[in-house]
């Protein structure tokens, strides 16, 4: 019988979850880990409804991505999520893929519970998953403030973007994913052809409503890159530490 704490999915990959260069986007596994918390808080019977019901709501606060390799897109992918247990306001959540057996990314992730109508953040004992939680065997992830990535750097941003119609999910705030996107655009083609992301982590400061404007800086040392978005009235909006490589392979699938 299966543990109530884990829950496992098979799915394909389709086009659109690549890039020009065959990689897995990494807005799209982000979407992937997003629909399966979903489904697997759902089964739970701490869905979207029922959370509701509740006058409560999750939020994401922090989450860190690492490849191991790249998908072949030929071939399915399994999911595999867990419930860790919490550590003071966080419920923390892991994730693996995998195909064809070797394992192709994993990641960790830091949920709060929220008031449904102020969002603010209530204590972890909000919610009690008894004997639910899990654990997967994966390589110890420190979700940490990414402050200390920020160098002084000129104030003239990158890009500027507002939070239009396809940046919002059914909570009226711009979704986790399409900040990942927001920050993969921050660089060049060129860029993106000469390297592959490693990891990525992403902490979600204050929530982005519909129309707001974000201003978007960068900071390059190294293998590393720090992009932070910036609200009109000074607030950080989100931090995000990406790590590059040239050396992400393919996984090679088997017939």
């Amino acid at each position: 019988m299966p543990m109530k704490g884990t829950y496992k999915t098979e799915f394909r990959l389709m086009p659109a979850d690549f890039d020009f260069l065959n990689r897995w986007r990494v807005s799209s596994c982000f979407r992937v880990m997003q629909d399966m918390a979903v489904e697997h808080a759902y089964k739970l019977g701490f869905g979207f409804e029922a959370m509701r019901g509740r006058k409560m709501l999750w939020l994401l606060c922090r989450s860190k991505l690492v490849y191991e390799s790249l998908p072949d897109k030929h071939f399915p992918v399994l999911g595999i999520t867990h419930w860790r247990g919490t550590k003071g306001i966080f419920f923390l959540r892991d994730h693996e893929f995998y195909q064809n057996g070797n394992r192709i990314a994993y990641s960790l992730s830091a949920w709060v519970v929220a008031d449904w109508e102020t969002h603010r953040v209530l204590r972890g004992t909000a919610i009690d998953f008894g004997d639910c939680c899990q654990a997967a065997d994966i390589p110890e992830i420190a979700l940490e403030k990414l402050e200390k990535y920020k160098r002084a750097v000129d104030e003239t941003p990158v890009f500027e973007r507002v939070a239009r119609y396809s940046d919002l999910d059914i909570n009226h705030h711009m979704n986790n994913a399409r900040y990942i996107e927001w920050v993969m655009d921050i660089f060049p083609y060129d860029w993106h052809l000469d390297r592959s992301v490693a990891s990525v982590q992403i902490n979600y400061s204050a929530e982005v409503l519909p129309e707001e404007k974000i201003k978007l800086y960068r900071n390059d040392t190294g293998q590393l890159s720090y992009v932070w978005g910036q609200k009109d009235d000074g607030r950080q909006a989100f931090e995000c530490l990406v790590e590059w490589t040239k050396n992400l392979k393919t996984l090679q699938g088997e017939s």
